[in-house]
């Protein structure tokens, strides 16, 4: 019985420490957030839009990284909870939570969701 014990006390450990090292960084949100954005910015090419709109998502879409690193990260709050973090952006009146996770992330609204927020967040002027 002991040995059972000891096993899943190993066990346990490890599969947290798997959790603290994989939790995702900053950074890895910033990439993870680029790639989103570029996927709202992609279907809303697909809607007709105004030349200067259409010309403001190319930007984005060549220069995403940069508006990420510099407006959105700012805006964000990431709380470390050691095994998991939650990253928190409010910008422009849009309320972003995700999750991350075992090297991933998984946001609290429903994809599609998150895209017309990302969207939104990127397509609204400053206030």
């Amino acid at each position: 019985m002991k040995i059972w014990m000891l096993l899943a006390i190993v066990v346990l450990l490890s599969a947290a420490m798997g959790l603290a090292i994989s939790n995702p960084s900053s950074l890895d949100y910033e990439s993870f957030l680029q790639g989103q954005i570029v996927a709202a910015l992609e279907r809303m090419d697909a809607q007709p839009s105004a030349r200067d709109r259409a010309i403001f998502r190319e930007v984005i879409k060549a220069h995403g990284n940069q508006v990420v690193h510099t407006f959105v990260l700012p805006a964000t709050l990431r709380t470390n909870y050691g095994f998991w973090s939650v990253f928190q952006t409010q910008l422009f009146g849009v309320d972003v939570v995700v999750y991350g996770v075992g090297g991933r992330f998984i946001t609290r609204d429903d994809p599609e969701v998150l895209i017309r927020k990302l969207g939104a967040m990127v397509m609204t002027p400053g206030k």
